[in-house]
């Protein structure tokens, strides 16, 4: 996958069956390149007050 100048390679086992954290974090990271690298709005419990 490529991102303009930026390029990612996932390497992992070509197994018919893919662990569900695996297949999570492919599927994650695929979205977040595709997306731009644009963080998620920061979650509101999380704030300082």
């Amino acid at each position: 996958m490529t991102n303009g100048l930026k390029e990612l390679s996932l390497v992992y086992p070509g197994r018919r069956h893919v662990s569900a954290k695996v297949r999570t974090f492919v599927d994650f990271t695929i979205e977040y390149f595709r997306r731009g690298f644009s963080p998620a709005a920061p979650r509101a419990d999380l704030t300082a007050d």
